[in-house]
């Protein structure tokens, strides 16, 4: 994926993606960090869909936080370096199809709502 093509709040996202899951002490970055980050960005479009949609967003983002506790700990033994996370292959994968939504749509950049 091309990140000059990611807008501003996308780029954000997967910032905050990976902060969340260095802070978590995980390994990966993963499609679950990047749901986090989307429900919790700050004036985010994603909640409101979702509310919109008539999705608890409070529930779904709990459910999130819970399956991310889930995630085994690295002790860094024979890993990355500390602070160091990589791209899961679900995350490259999302990534690569949110491109191609973008695309399809003739959208010029990856906005949250192709991400989600």
């Amino acid at each position: 994926m091309d990140l000059n093509r990611l807008t501003q709040k996308s780029q954000q996202a997967i910032a905050a993606a990976q902060d969340a899951a260095t802070r978590a002490g995980h390994v990966e970055v993963d499609s679950l960090h990047l749901l986090l980050a989307l429900l919790q960005q700050p004036d985010g479009l994603v909640p409101r869909l979702l509310d919109a949609m008539g999705t608890d967003v409070d529930r779904l983002t709990a459910d999130v936080e819970a399956e991310l506790q889930r995630i085994p700990r690295s002790t860094r033994a024979g890993g990355t370096p500390q602070g160091q996370v990589v791209v899961s292959a679900r995350l490259a994968a999302l990534l690569d199809e949110a491109e191609k939504e973008a695309r399809r749509l003739s959208d010029e950049y990856v906005s949250v709502e192709h991400l989600l």
